[in-house]
């Protein structure tokens, strides 16, 4: 399947040193890259004869995401016209003849990859001995140490973030964030840790701010492992935000946050997908510690633990305040009536969601479909 880019281009603002910006956006960058997509690098003297494209093949499409230095990325497969690809496009391949991609300098072209085909050429036919190891690293991505300021993702997505980092603490794009995250979307993330383990940050502290934001893919780790944040402390808030995953965790184990700590929040936020943990398990938290708050939000899908596990949260130390979990795919039954509430997967869909799900703002917030459960109207709007 191809992996999918819709933007790399996010806007840092207010309260980002610019070296810090420009870490941020290089991480970011690096972080597109799967092992679906390949990048072509210079390994010659002469830099400037070198293309340097990122592009995505799969056995279906092709997909240019970034030009680099190459005027122009043409594809040429047997038996129909060449096709000049340009930056966000996707070729469809026949799949009838062999595809070449070819990038061109100053009129002259220079085979990339061959459909099919392993190398990485250059335009003096040198080959790429250090391939495996840039996937490799790719795979091991470090995360980004700390993040302070603003970064509006502008509704894009990343697609195909890996980490693998199974014996490290604050795992995600974000080891530790004490700034603000919105509109930015994850797709195809696989992230493993220790402690401390989301897709996208591990540690969210003092006072800052998810919103409008989403993870998709998988998440690993021993404590504290969440799909959007392992560890939210210390007034940290995250609104308006889903995750549709398949967690593992041991302790503190939640859909969307593995702790919440210390006054933390989050609303109008939902998770959906399969959970496994050990103790303190939950569709939205797996440990609501210190007065952490869920407010209007719900959790749906699989939800396997074995102490302190719960439809919406694994312990109950704060306030849950008009929140509601699917008793039918959770397996979750009511455990006390100040967890929140248990309805029925027809109690949550179309025009009975209005009706049972109290709190929830339809005409702003949320939406239903006849035959589905609540989304988030910024998403059906993107």
């Amino acid at each position: 399947m191809t992996a999918k880019l819709h933007n790399y281009y996010y806007e840092c603002r207010g309260g980002i040193s610019p070296v810090i910006g420009v870490i941020l956006i290089l991480a970011v960058t690096v972080a597109l890259v799967s092992l679906a997509t390949f990048v072509v690098f210079d390994i010659s003297d002469e830099t400037n004869e070198t293309p340097h494209a990122t592009i995505t093949l799969s056995d279906e499409h092709i997909r240019l995401i970034r030009l680099g230095n190459a005027d122009t990325i043409i594809v040429r497969e047997g038996g129909v016209p060449d096709y000049e690809l340009n930056v966000g496009e996707e070729y469809i391949i026949t799949g009838e003849y062999d595809v070449k991609i070819l990038g061109v300098i100053d009129g002259t072209e220079t085979l990339i990859r061959r459909s099919g085909g392993k190398q990485i050429s250059t335009r003096h036919n040198k080959r790429a001995e250090n391939v495996q190891e840039i996937f490799d690293n790719l795979d091991g991505f470090k995360p980004i140490p700390k993040f302070e300021g603003s970064l509006d993702g502008y509704r894009y997505e990343i697609v195909g973030l890996t980490i693998n980092r199974p014996t490290e603490t604050n795992v995600g794009l974000i080891a530790e964030s004490e700034g603000t995250l919105e509109n930015i979307g994850f797709v195809k993330t696989d992230v493993t840790g220790d402690e401390n383990v989301g897709s996208i940050i591990g540690r969210n502290s003092n006072h800052v701010l998810i919103t409008n934001s989403y993870s998709l893919g998988s998440v690993k780790g021993n404590v504290n492992v969440g799909g959007v944040v392992g560890l939210n402390h210390n007034h940290a808030e995250i609104r308006e935000s889903y995750s549709i995953y398949t967690i593992n965790g041991t302790d503190n184990v939640g859909g969307i946050i593995g702790k919440n700590n210390n006054h933390a929040q989050i609303y109008d936020s939902y998770s959906n997908g399969t959970i496994n943990g050990v103790n303190y398990v939950g569709g939205i938290i797996g440990n609501n510690n210190n007065h952490g708050d869920i407010h209007t939000s719900y959790a749906v899908g699989e939800i396997n633990g074995y102490t302190n596990t719960g439809g919406l949260i694994g312990n109950i130390n704060g306030d849950i305040t008009n929140s509601y979990w699917d008793i039918n795919s959770t397996g979750q039954t009511q455990r006390d009536l100040d967890e929140g509430t248990g309805l029925k997967t027809s109690e949550m869909t179309g025009d009975n969601a209005e009706i049972n799900m109290i709190g929830f703002d339809f005409n702003d917030i949320w939406y239903t479909d006849s035959d589905s459960r609540p989304y988030l109207q910024w998403k059906r709007d993107a």
